[in-house]
């Protein structure tokens, strides 16, 4: 089962296919369910995210608790803004809640992320920021500059 599987909806068509492909993986290596984190953001979302654990000083974000910090994209800076980056990660046995502690998901998505040729795990980021659970399209800079257009996904419907 993926939770919130229609946050993949309208994405790079890459990127849901490898956040598919992650969600298969988890299943079969771990018999563990995945969590659709975040898919496309609007600006306003990604500004809420930006300012946690940052206060406005003189009309500037200043980080005032590091441990708070969730992206360090403001608006119109992230993949999520284009719909080339999802984040996800694996549930814990029981369903009832993300397991940000499984040593071993992170290995599977990194590895099944790499398969994908346009995609880039948030893990390989060079720097001391990694961002584990996050994977984006490569080429989501031509995306935003509106030089390259995407193909989406849409889930299949369901017959009744």
């Amino acid at each position: 089962m993926i939770f919130h599987r229609e946050r993949l909806n309208g994405l790079q068509l890459d990127v849901a296919n490898c956040a598919l492909a992650i969600a298969n993986a988890f299943k079969k290596q771990l018999d563990r369910d995945t969590f659709i984190v975040f898919g496309y953001r609007s600006n306003e979302a990604q500004q809420a995210l930006y300012e946690e654990g940052r206060t406005l000083q003189n009309e500037v974000w200043v980080v005032s608790d590091a441990s708070k910090i969730v992206t360090n994209a403001p608006p119109g800076l992230s993949a999520h803004n284009y719909a080339c980056a999802v984040d996800l990660w694996v549930m814990n046995a029981d369903n009832s809640n993300i397991d940000w502690d499984n040593i071993y998901a992170r290995s599977i998505l990194g590895t099944t992320a790499r398969q994908f040729d346009t995609i880039l795990w948030g893990g390989d980021y060079t720097g001391s920021f990694k961002d584990i659970d996050h994977i984006e399209f490569k080429d989501w800079l031509q995306v935003k500059a509106a030089t390259l257009k995407i193909d989406t996904y849409q889930a299949p419907s369901i017959a009744s």
